[in-house]
C-alpha cells in the first residue's frame, strides 16, 4: 500500500470542510441538493479537490489497518505531543533527534507509524473519524433503517410507522430511514406507489438514482429504468429535483409536480412534462394491467422484464425506440411477448443463457 503525502499548503479548516463532505457523501442520507453542493464545493478551487482526496486517500487507507492503530489521542497524549504543524514531518523528526543526543530527557515522544501509514495519514484519518462521531451523534438516535425487496411477478404493500403506504412493485428494491426527525426512502430500482401521510414536522423524501421527490402531502407512483425515471402525482403536489451532471459542470433542475401531471428525467439531460395520459395510466399497475401510451418499446420491455424474470435485451437502437400504445394482463405478460412480434416490425431471439433479445424486423 502506498503512503498518503500531506497535501502541503492546504489550510487545516479547507481539510475539515472536505472531511465533513467526505462522511457526507459516504452515508445513505446524502441528497440530490448535498451531491450538488458537493461538486461545486470541490470546482470550486484547485485545493478543494487536493484536500477531498487527501482525506478520502487516508480513509481508504485507515480502512486496511487493526481497529488498534486508529486509536485517537486523549487529551493527556495531546499534551504531551510535541509536534505543532509548524515544519515538515521529516525536519521535525531531525530536530527531534537532534535534540535527544544532547539532552536524554528532552527526548520528544513519537507516535508509532504502523503499515506504512505516515502520521499526516493518521491525522486526516482522525480527522474523518472526529468528524464521522460528530455527524452520528447529531444524527436522531432512534431512525430505522429498513430494506424491503421484491422478486419477479411479487407485490408487496409496505404500512410505515407514521401511516403513510408504500406499495412496491415486482422486482423492486427500496430502503426506508425513519425516525422523529427524519422521514426517507430510497427506491434503488423498480416502482413505486406512495400515500403519504401529513406530518407538518417531517419532510417526506424520496430518492431514485439522481433524482429526489419531496412528498408536499400527497400519492405519487415512482419508475425507475436503467436511464430514465417517470415520477406521477395522482394526489396533491411534489416537488421534484434532479442533480444533472454534464462534462464539465453541475446543474439542479427543479419542476413540481401537480395532481394528474408526469414528469420524466432521462440521461438526455432534460426534465420533461409528459402528457396528462401518462398520470392517468402510471396506475394501472396496481389493478393488475399496464397501460401504455406511445411508450418507448424499451421502457415497456424494462416493465415486462420484471414479471417474467428473464432478462430483456434490446438489440439495436432502432427497434428500442419503437412506439406501443396498449395494455397487457400481468398475469400474462409471457404471452404477450411472444406475440409482440405481431404488433411491431421486432425478430425475437432466444439467447444461450436463456434471457432474450428483441431487434429490429428491417423485412417487414
Amino acid at each position: 500500500m502506498s503512503t498518503p503525502q500531506p497535501a502541503a499548503g492546504i489550510p487545516r479548516n479547507v481539510l475539515e470542510t472536505a472531511a465533513r463532505w467526505f462522511v457526507q457523501v459516504q452515508t445513505e442520507t446524502g441528497t440530490a441538493q448535498s451531491f450538488i453542493g458537493w461538486q461545486q464545493w470541490l470546482a470550486a478551487c484547485p485545493d478543494h479537490r487536493r484536500a477531498y482526496e487527501q482525506i478520502e486517500d487516508a480513509a481508504l487507507g485507515a480502512r486496511a489497518l487493526p481497529p488498534t492503530a486508529l486509536r485517537l489521542p486523549t487529551d493527556v497524549d495531546m499534551t504531551k505531543d510535541a509536534y505543532d504543524g509548524s515544519q515538515s514531518i521529516a525536519d521535525w523528526r531531525r530536530a527531534q533527534t537532534t535534540r535527544a543526543l544532547g539532552a536524554r530527557a528532552g527526548r520528544a515522544r513519537r507516535w508509532p507509524v504502523r503499515a506504512g501509514f505516515s502520521i499526516a495519514a493518521c491525522t486526516a484519518a482522525a480527522l474523518v473519524i472526529g468528524i464521522w462521531h460528530l455527524a452520528r451523534e447529531d444524527a436522531t438516535p432512534d431512525v430505522r433503517n429498513e430494506m424491503y425487496r421484491t422478486t419477479h411477478g411479487q407485490r408487496q404493500t409496505i404500512d410505515l410507522p407514521d401511516g403513510s403506504t408504500v406499495t412496491l412493485d415486482a422486482d423492486s428494491t427500496l430502503q426506508v430511514q425513519y425516525g422523529e426527525r427524519i422521514r426517507q426512502l430510497q427506491l434503488q430500482r423498480g416502482e413505486a406507489y406512495i400515500q403519504v401521510a401529513k406530518d407538518a414536522q417531517r419532510r417526506f423524501a424520496v430518492n431514485a438514482g439522481s433524482t429526489q421527490i419531496v412528498a408536499l402531502g400527497t400519492a405519487f407512483n415512482i419508475r425507475l429504468s436503467e436511464n430514465r425515471i417517470v415520477v406521477a402525482v395522482t394526489d396533491g403536489k411534489v416537488k421534484v429535483t434532479v442533480a444533472a451532471m454534464h462534462t464539465t459542470s453541475s446543474m439542479q433542475l427543479v419542476a413540481e409536480v401537480s395532481a394528474g401531471e408526469a414528469v420524466f428525467y432521462s440521461d438526455s439531460g432534460r426534465l420533461q412534462a409528459m402528457p396528462s395520459t401518462e398520470a392517468a395510466l402510471a396506475t394501472s399497475w396496481l389493478h393488475g394491467r399496464r397501460q401504455y401510451r406511445n411508450e418507448p418499446l424499451r421502457y415497456v420491455l424494462a416493465d415486462i422484464d420484471r414479471y417474467i424474470g428473464r432478462r430483456i435485451e434490446v438489440a439495436d437502437e432502432a427497434a428500442g425506440e419503437l412506439k406501443f400504445t396498449g395494455s397487457l394482463n400481468l398475469h400474462n405478460s409471457a404471452a404477450w411477448l411472444r406475440g409482440l412480434n405481431v404488433a411491431l416490425p421486432v425478430r425475437i431471439t432466444e439467447l444461450e443463457d436463456g434471457g432474450l433479445s428483441v431487434s429490429l424486423n428491417s423485412s417487414r
